[in-house]
């Protein structure tokens, strides 16, 4: 789902909106999460690495320069990995 606020931009980027990235898996039929505790917390960084180049550009989610920027929270949800590596 994505889920978007405005926000305050940070002071070392006044004119660019910041896009978020929670990574979750669902659980598997007999209602136990996977051994790595339903979260990676590196993957969500290496997906935005990856997907926000093409995405959107952070600058045309300014609305005022130094005022008010737009915050993207994007969640994924893997609904199943296999064991496999989940960038493949």
């Amino acid at each position: 789902s994505v889920k978007a606020e405005l926000v305050t931009p940070a002071m070392s980027h006044p004119d660019c909106g910041v896009l978020d990235i929670h990574v979750d898996y669902m659980h598997n039929p007999q209602g136990k999460t996977n051994s790595n505790n339903n979260k990676d917390d590196s993957l969500a960084p290496t997906i935005a690495s990856l997907l926000l180049p093409h995405l959107v550009d952070p600058k045309q989610l300014c609305v005022v320069p130094h005022h008010f920027v737009w915050k993207l929270h994007l969640d994924v949800m893997v609904l199943a990995s296999n064991g496999g590596s989940l960038l493949d």
